[in-house]
């Protein structure tokens, strides 16, 4: 038996977008920041109060903020986020997630976002029966780059790392996967993204083995992933 370990936004969920959008709006509106949306796809994964103290590091704000503004931005972002209601599914996922309901293998979701948060996702735009597990940022202690996401969905199965193969499309995704020692592609799909990017951005060990199994999107790598699954 083998699993997929799939990350759910802009991997399963076209919603990046829209995070980013949502992000945007409420930095600009609460303390008039104007963020490189790029930043959302490269440090994607982390929680979004660990997603604003990073940024901040890295880029910081006129003044300071505290804790509190910093809980501030992150409930008007999702407000703004829930409003939003033409989120759709990537383009090949929800044939992927058929063709692998005939297989015997444990699929899980591993995301960042809240445990309210992504249930309703699931559940509204892609079905919670397509999973056996569902890891979120309420599940964990340390987010991604950590490969504490990948590890406790790994405990929850009878499998061993090399029989996980981890679908992910963000730099920081990579980096949980590879900590966790356990297989990984990366698809493309809408993030704004390039291999440069990730190269750029990728600490030095993973630099060179990343680019091994890049693709387009998911409908390019589901044969890729099929083949993974039945391989003894």
């Amino acid at each position: 038996m083998r699993g997929i370990f799939f990350d759910m936004d802009g991997v399963l969920l076209d919603s990046m977008p829209h995070h980013a959008e949502a992000m945007y709006q409420a930095l600009k509106l609460e303390i008039d920041y104007d963020l490189d949306k790029k930043w959302i796809y490269l440090l994607e994964g982390m929680p979004a109060e660990q997603f604003l103290y990073e940024i901040f590091k890295r880029n910081p704000p006129k003044s300071t903020v505290d804790k509190n503004m910093i809980i501030k931005i992150v409930n008007l972002k999702k407000k703004i986020f829930n409003k939003i209601e033409n989120i759709t599914l990537i383009d090949g996922a929800k044939e992927l997630l058929e063709e692998l309901n005939k297989t015997n293998c444990v699929k899980a979701i591993v995301s960042g976002s809240s445990r309210k948060e992504a249930y309703h996702m699931i559940e509204e735009k892609i079905g919670m029966l397509n999973f056996d597990i569902v890891i979120t940022g309420d599940d964990v202690t340390k987010g991604k780059p950590d490969p504490q996401p990948f590890i406790s969905a790994l405990e929850k199965t009878n499998l061993t790392k090399e029989d996980v193969l981890i679908v992910e499309n963000s730099p920081f995704g990579v980096m949980s996967a590879y900590h966790a020692n356990m297989n990984y592609i990366i698809t493309l799909n809408s993030t704004p993204l390039t291999t440069l990017d990730f190269f750029n951005f990728l600490p030095l060990p993973i630099k060179h083995e990343f680019n091994k199994y890049v693709f387009r999107d998911i409908r390019s790598a589901k044969d890729f992933i099929l083949d993974w699954i039945y391989k003894l």
